[in-house]
């Protein structure tokens, strides 16, 4: 939520276009927040951070190994994404593969925040779990919560991986010297 705010204030009119939704979207956020964890995060994370990026790291390191893993991730949503109305914002190749491109941006980006997060919480995969639902629950609810005239789905998804989530991987790894925590996930698992 904190990152969905700093990337939407920055859109030109976005602070003109703010308001406080109803006292009542507390509760839809946090039982929206609730069934997500218990939906697609928790099945999503058990295959991803329990399964795959522990095996990636060891195998390629981390920073090659989210490379990896943020690949397959963004390939894994090509069904959902082409079979869904989100997806198909139009008619020729390029008014939909470039949306799913800037997607799977997002989602590249946020595979290397959720590997930092997983080193360094020891690989806690109720974290990412608790991450994952909270980004999703953010896409969905956020936009035409606090920012109904500005809502167009289309653009505030693809928002963050132009200005969210890509820029953060990047501090992340420079940060971490393309370490992404790993050391501390290595010394703590020993």
């Amino acid at each position: 939520p904190i990152l969905f705010f700093i990337t939407v204030i920055s859109m030109p009119g976005a602070s003109a276009a703010f308001q406080l939704p109803a006292p009542s979207f507390i509760w839809t956020y946090l039982s929206a927040l609730a069934l997500g964890f218990f939906g697609s995060a928790i099945i999503e994370e058990l295959g991803w951070r329990g399964f795959a990026l522990p095996r990636l790291q060891e195998r390629y390191g981390p920073l090659f190994g989210t490379l990896i893993l943020g690949v397959l991730w963004a390939i894994w949503y090509i069904p959902s994404w082409f079979l869904t109305p989100r997806g198909v914002q139009g008619n020729t190749l390029i008014e939909i593969g470039v949306p799913f491109l800037q997607y799977a941006g997002s989602v590249l980006g946020s595979a290397f925040i959720y590997t930092w997060l997983f080193n360094r919480s020891n690989g806690n995969l109720f974290l990412s779990i608790l991450f994952h639902a909270s980004l999703n629950i953010t896409f969905s609810k956020f936009p035409s919560a606090f920012f109904p005239s500005l809502f167009e789905p289309d653009t505030f998804t693809h928002l963050f991986s132009k200005i969210g989530f890509l820029p953060v991987a990047i501090f992340v790894i420079i940060l971490t010297k393309g370490r992404l925590g790993y050391e501390y996930y290595q010394e703590n698992r020993a």
